[in-house]
Protein backbone atom coordinates (compact mmCIF):
# COMPACT_ATOMS: atom_id res chain seq x y z
CA UNK A 1 0.00 0.00 0.00
CA UNK A 2 3.11 2.21 1.02
CA UNK A 3 4.68 1.71 -2.45
CA UNK A 4 0.94 2.87 -4.38
CA UNK A 5 0.87 5.34 -2.16
CA UNK A 6 4.40 6.68 -2.99
CA UNK A 7 3.99 6.37 -6.68
CA UNK A 8 0.79 8.96 -6.52
CA UNK A 9 2.79 11.27 -4.43
CA UNK A 10 5.56 11.40 -7.73
CA UNK A 11 2.54 11.76 -9.82
CA UNK A 12 0.84 14.48 -7.92
CA UNK A 13 4.67 15.89 -7.42
CA UNK A 14 5.17 15.69 -10.80
CA UNK A 15 1.52 17.19 -12.08
CA UNK A 16 2.00 20.35 -10.17
CA UNK A 17 5.69 21.31 -11.68
CA UNK A 18 4.12 20.40 -14.73
CA UNK A 19 1.28 23.11 -13.92
CA UNK A 20 3.79 25.98 -12.95
CA UNK A 21 6.11 25.47 -15.46
CA UNK A 22 2.83 25.83 -17.95
CA UNK A 23 1.99 29.15 -15.51
CA UNK A 24 4.85 30.27 -15.88
CA UNK A 25 5.22 30.09 -19.61
CA UNK A 26 2.19 31.79 -20.12
CA UNK A 27 2.71 34.24 -18.02
CA UNK A 28 5.79 35.24 -20.56
CA UNK A 29 3.96 34.40 -23.25
CA UNK A 30 1.38 36.93 -21.93
CA UNK A 31 3.91 39.84 -20.63
CA UNK A 32 5.45 39.80 -24.36
CA UNK A 33 1.38 39.66 -25.68
CA UNK A 34 -0.32 42.38 -23.45
CA UNK A 35 1.63 45.44 -22.17
CA UNK A 36 -1.55 46.16 -19.24
CA UNK A 37 -2.92 43.93 -17.34
CA UNK A 38 -2.69 39.96 -17.32
CA UNK A 39 -5.36 38.41 -15.44
CA UNK A 40 -5.72 34.55 -13.76
CA UNK A 41 -8.26 33.62 -16.70
CA UNK A 42 -5.53 34.70 -19.43
CA UNK A 43 -3.10 32.80 -18.19
CA UNK A 44 -5.47 29.81 -17.38
CA UNK A 45 -6.82 29.87 -20.65
CA UNK A 46 -2.76 30.00 -22.42
CA UNK A 47 -1.67 27.34 -19.96
CA UNK A 48 -4.47 24.94 -20.82
CA UNK A 49 -5.50 24.95 -17.26
CA UNK A 50 -7.91 25.68 -15.06
CA UNK A 51 -8.28 28.80 -13.29
CA UNK A 52 -8.62 27.24 -10.10
CA UNK A 53 -5.56 25.67 -10.31
CA UNK A 54 -4.00 29.10 -10.75
CA UNK A 55 -4.99 29.90 -7.56
CA UNK A 56 -3.87 26.37 -6.12
CA UNK A 57 -0.34 27.63 -6.99
CA UNK A 58 0.08 31.25 -6.30
CA UNK A 59 -2.71 33.17 -3.93
CA UNK A 60 -3.51 35.76 -6.56
CA UNK A 61 -2.23 36.43 -10.28
CA UNK A 62 0.11 39.46 -9.14
CA UNK A 63 1.75 37.11 -6.75
CA UNK A 64 2.02 35.03 -9.99
CA UNK A 65 3.87 37.24 -12.02
CA UNK A 66 6.31 38.69 -8.83
CA UNK A 67 7.05 35.06 -8.59
CA UNK A 68 8.17 34.41 -12.53
CA UNK A 69 9.97 37.84 -12.76
CA UNK A 70 12.31 36.70 -9.66
CA UNK A 71 12.39 32.89 -11.43
CA UNK A 72 13.10 35.07 -14.52
CA UNK A 73 15.80 37.25 -13.00
CA UNK A 74 17.25 34.58 -10.92
CA UNK A 75 17.56 32.35 -14.12
CA UNK A 76 19.21 35.52 -15.78
CA UNK A 77 21.84 36.13 -13.05
CA UNK A 78 22.84 32.62 -12.75
CA UNK A 79 23.88 33.02 -16.37
CA UNK A 80 25.41 35.40 -16.61
CA UNK A 81 27.66 34.42 -13.04
CA UNK A 82 28.53 31.60 -15.50
CA UNK A 83 29.26 33.19 -18.17
CA UNK A 84 31.60 35.77 -16.34
CA UNK A 85 33.23 32.36 -14.65
CA UNK A 86 33.60 30.94 -18.32
CA UNK A 87 35.49 34.15 -19.08
CA UNK A 88 37.72 34.62 -16.42
CA UNK A 89 38.83 31.20 -17.35
CA UNK A 90 39.90 32.32 -20.62
CA UNK A 91 41.75 35.46 -19.68
CA UNK A 92 43.70 33.72 -17.18
CA UNK A 93 44.40 30.81 -19.14
CA UNK A 94 45.56 33.17 -22.07
CA UNK A 95 47.82 35.48 -19.39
Amino acid sequence: MSKNVRSRKVHHNSRYEHNERAIYNAILILMGAYRGRITARQVAKSAGLARQTIYNHHPNINQAIVNNEKALLQKFSSGLDQQIEKLSKVTTEKN
